[in-house]
């Protein structure tokens, strides 16, 4: 098998079919959509059982407890058959071609151990906003990388030897776990490429800054500091762990009304348009 897709899923029925329609229809069709519930209260895991019967690609995982998105993924790779993995959320939609457009690059530049893509924000209604920016190179990516995590995690395609290599990702961290597996992966000497095309919709719904608490920020400062750390990272570009406890104290009201503002000021869109 080529692609395990590996995605957790906690009371995400609104938006649940449409994600995974998204995977399924896909015109590489050698896959495994790997699903965690995350012992959600709603209708997710009827959702999910009714896809297993239907397409026997589909694999459900039931977690006992609410165990967060980190030791849902490894659970997930831990059953995972495909030679590359491919992350997706419960409530964004890959484009047809997406994995078509990941498999080909992985298969020609076997020196690379991940690629992404830039993104295209949706509201909760499907209407496409911006562009969401990321860097191409695997120069400009790392050179970025102390700035702002510079690949966009649930549009990834990684191979999966590699990953288990350096631990898969770490359960110190319940969220930010992405930014902690490229910083562990740029420290193993992996390459990183984004593809300029827009292959995932990314949701941009109201909780998507109301999750960002004060304590999700707090990890993003810990796992920047051990990411810098473990690159050695020069002390004058450690300025940027000032960043995530700045916009600890920015409330998400705020954030939300001001999103496209703000984004104005993120290093991923300097000099871009879209």
């Amino acid at each position: 098998m080529k692609i395990s897709v590996v995605m957790a899923a906690f009371n995400a029925e609104k938006y649940l079919r449409e994600a995974m329609d998204s995977i399924l229809a896909q015109t590489y069709g050698d896959l495994e959509l790997i699903v965690l519930d995350d012992k959600s209260t709603d209708g997710s895991l009827q959702i999910l059982k009714e896809y297993a019967a239907a397409d026997p690609r589909v694999v459900v995982l039931e977690n006992e407890q609410n165990m967060g998105l980190t030791k849902s993924l490894n659970k997930g790779l831990a059953v995972a058959k495909g030679e590359y993995i491919a992350r997706m959320d419960a409530d964004d939609i890959s484009v047809p071609d997406r994995f078509a457009k990941q498999v080909a690059f992985l298969d020609s530049h076997p020196d690379y151990s991940f690629v992404s893509c830039i993104g295209r924000y949706i509201d909760e209604e499907g209407r496409e906003e911006q562009l969401r920016l990321f860097p191409e190179t695997h120069e400009e990516i790392c050179a970025m990388m102390p700035k702002v995590d510079a690949v966009m995690h649930p549009g990834v395609m990684f191979r999966r030897e590699d990953i288990a290599r350096i631990g898969n990702y770490c359960e110190d961290f319940r969220v930010v776990q992405d930014y902690d597996l490229w910083f562990r992966g740029m420290a193993a000497g992996y390459k990183f490429y984004n593809i300029q095309e827009p292959l995932v919709l990314f949701r941009r719904n109201d909780s998507y800054n109301t999750r960002k608490s004060k304590a999700y920020r707090l990890v993003d400062y810990r796992v920047r500091k051990k990411g810098y750390k473990l690159n050695k990272i020069p002390l004058h570009k450690r300025v940027y762990l000032i960043v995530p406890l700045a916009l600890a104290y920015i409330p998400p009201k705020v954030m939300d009304k001001c999103f496209y503002v703000l984004k104005r000021f993120d290093p991923r869109n300097k000099g871009r348009k879209g």
